[in-house]
């Protein structure tokens, strides 16, 4: 939608004729009316819209910064606590913190660390865990953690529009949903759906994408009777 507007803005200034023609000429107006050309009252509409779309600029700024920043420093204590905590599986493909609830997690970043705990290795099968840690490698592979983050940020930013709010919401989901389908190609679909029912309503940890995440009930049905796939036709 962010996109879709400054593009549409761009286009009609980039392409001559008639909608560029008006487009043009309402800046000029705008910048005529800063001016004082157009009266005291048209300064003051001149003024507050350009005070709207500056406040716009710093909700944007601060967002990211919330966003970037504040989820940044707590990655970096998390992979901290991880480095004291923290033992490296002997295939060294995930690390193991001692915790009695079973959790698995990944934290994003550039070298994304898998985490589960031991309650997770002693309550899971072999399976159930193969299939667990492939759905938290997907959310790696897939930087998921990127687009959450912009869906995010434009919360932040734009608290009041109803569109953010519900796209960070269904976002959530639709990635896990993803991960889910993405650990189903190599590991059963029954696996995980069992993995999610022993690990389902356990604590989070901010920041980072769970593997119990999302609508777990929606997930398991989903992962028991999954859709049929889209026709190619469709697909292309």
């Amino acid at each position: 939608a962010v996109l879709a507007i400054g593009l549409a803005d761009l286009s009609t200034l980039r392409h001559p004729g008639p909608v560029a023609e008006r487009w043009s000429a309402l800046w000029q107006v705008c910048l005529d009316a800063l001016a004082g050309a157009h009266g005291f009252g048209g300064r003051v509409a001149a003024l507050v819209g350009s005070t709207l779309l500056v406040v716009m600029m710093v909700r944007l700024a601060t967002g990211g910064w919330l966003v970037v920043g504040c989820c940044g420093r707590r990655r970096r204590g998390h992979r901290a606590m991880l480095r004291l905590a923290g033992v490296r599986h002997v295939d060294g493909e995930f690390t193991v913190v001692p915790h009695p609830e079973p959790v698995a997690y990944v934290v994003p970043g550039r070298r994304p660390a898998v985490v589960v705990t031991t309650a997770t290795l002693g309550r899971l099968s072999d399976p159930e865990l193969a299939a667990v840690l492939a759905h938290e490698r997907a959310h790696a592979v897939g930087h998921h953690d990127w687009l959450l983050g912009v869906a995010k940020l434009l919360r932040c930013a734009f608290p009041w529009v109803p569109l953010f709010t519900h796209a960070e919401r269904h976002l959530t989901r639709l990635v896990e949903m993803r991960a889910d389908d993405v650990a189903a190609r190599l590991h059963s679909r029954l696996a995980l759906a069992r993995a999610l029912a022993a690990m389902a309503h356990r604590e989070t940890v901010p920041d980072a994408l769970h593997g119990t995440g999302g609508d777990a009930l929606e997930r398991l049905r989903r992962l028991l009777d999954p859709p049929p796939p889209l026709p190619v036709p469709t697909r292309v």
